[in-house]
């Protein structure tokens, strides 16, 4: 049961960053004049070269950790899809 843990670990730790690194690249952009197309993409960009690194670092994990950096990138998109769409227009 113990050898379960640092792939648990990994799991975690990977969704956690991937959701974290994803969302301060879109607040940082956040006031720029750029579409929502090239936001995404410079976060996928940036997502996938840091779980490439992690996933060289550790690469007994790679798998876990690359699952994971696709499930908290798509939860992401899914509460910044939610978040842009309000009742009444932008404003």
């Amino acid at each position: 049961m113990t050898q379960y843990i640092p792939h648990f670990i990994a799991l975690l730790a990977g969704g956690l960053v991937a959701y974290a690194t994803g969302s301060y690249i879109f607040v940082m952009l956040e006031g720029e004049r750029i579409s929502w197309r090239v936001k995404i993409a410079v976060a996928v960009f940036v997502m996938a070269g840091s779980s490439g690194l992690i996933a060289f670092l550790f690469r007994e994990l790679a798998l876990e950790i690359a699952m994971f950096y696709a499930l908290g990138f798509t939860f992401m998109l899914a509460l910044f899809s939610m978040g842009n769409r309000q009742a009444g227009g932008d404003r």
